[in-house]
């Protein structure tokens, strides 16, 4: 017999405003209804809203405005399908992604493991047991959302102010691809011995081995690109 899970309570939240946004409710471009009429309708508090949010917006169905509100930007399933659609529809736009990670992340990797305090590792360390724990729950919102944090506190660590304003901007672009990617392969176990394979090498204050378990993530990363989009 499978062990019962508690589904938790900003999950529920997520799964009916999804629900509701994919059944037609509201249209695309739409605002959704203020936070506290939404926290009356569903029984909810403030907090769990917001956390659900946040969740709806790393998967790309809404997007919240500083100060206007939450808009609805997707009300299509992310089945297999309408995920490879997508895949197919940006292939363009990822590849030249691609090619820029692999020219800057590698060299952060390799200035993390030189310049990042023993705090920061921790730091990181923790963040990547997180990804694990978000990898065996199957929360896929939240590995999205883990793994921009991942990659960040590596920016971060860099200590470099110029590499950090390039990750902003790629986190920005690369948010919908993180969620669509993680809920089509239903699984992360690629990225979480990847990201342990950087993790210990910064550990180690290696550089060498960092960099290259870097180059190695962004090629696991690009198969699985090519394995979407021509899949069959």
């Amino acid at each position: 017999m499978k062990q019962i899970k508690r589904i938790p309570v900003t999950k529920q939240i997520s799964d009916s405003i999804k629900d509701s946004i994919l059944k037609g409710q509201f249209a695309v471009g739409e605002k959704l209804p203020p936070e506290k009429k939404l926290c009356e309708l569903l029984g909810v508090s403030r907090s769990s809203l917001r956390e659900a949010m946040r969740e709806l917006q790393a998967q790309g169905f809404i997007e919240l405005k500083a100060g206007r509100g939450a808009f609805v930007c997707d009300n299509k399933p992310h089945d297999n399908e309408s995920i490879r659609q997508w895949f197919k529809k940006e292939a363009h736009s990822l590849e030249e992604y691609i090619q820029v990670r692999f020219i800057i992340e590698p060299q952060i990797a390799y200035l993390a493991a030189e310049n990042g305090t023993e705090i920061e590792k921790l730091e990181l360390q923790k963040i990547h047991l997180a990804f694990k724990e978000a990898d065996i729950e199957g929360n896929t919102s939240q590995l999205a959302n883990i793994d921009e944090e991942f990659h960040s506190q590596l920016f971060k660590m860099s200590k470099n102010s110029v590499f950090q304003q390039i990750n902003e901007l790629i986190n920005i672009s690369l948010r919908s691809y993180r969620i669509r990617s993680i809920a089509y392969k239903q699984t992360s176990s690629n990225t979480v011995n990847d990201h342990f394979s950087i993790v210990d090498a910064i550990n180690h204050s290696d550089g060498k081995l960092a960099k290259k378990a870097m180059r190695d993530h962004l090629k696991v990363s690009k198969s699985e690109i090519e394995t979407i989009i021509n899949w069959q």
